[in-house]
């Protein structure tokens, strides 16, 4: 007689393989960090050349750290929006912020173009 190991069928197979999906809070946690990131930077670049300008503060150094520390949390914006696109969850969520990630850099080119 045959093995009794061997009649039977195998019925445990593989799962299929889900694509990867992002929580929400995380393009969520981009689109903050973006805003947060551009509000900083304004807020350090408009205070940052009056306080420059004026002389009397001494205190340019706090603006510059805020500026730049807003370009980092825009920055972050940016690669959360993208990793959030390659990875295909939540794309609309992601792209607005990869798109309020992109917005600091957007309003500098502008400067920069306009002052040409």
């Amino acid at each position: 007689m045959a093995d009794e190991e061997h009649d039977t069928i195998d019925k445990t197979e593989t799962a299929a393989v889900k694509p990867r999906r992002t929580a929400l809070s995380t393009p969520l946690l981009g689109i903050v960090l973006g805003i947060v990131g551009t509000v900083l930077m304004a807020y350090g670049f408009v205070n940052g050349i009056s306080a420059a300008l004026d002389g009397t503060d001494g205190n340019s150094g706090l603006f510059i750290g805020l500026f730049i520390g807003g370009g980092v949390l825009a920055a972050i914006a940016i690669l959360i929006g993208l990793v959030g696109l390659v990875r295909g969850g939540h794309r609309i969520l992601s792209f607005l912020s990869l798109v309020i990630g992109l917005v600091p850099a957007v309003v500098i080119l502008l400067i920069r173009l306009a002052n040409a």
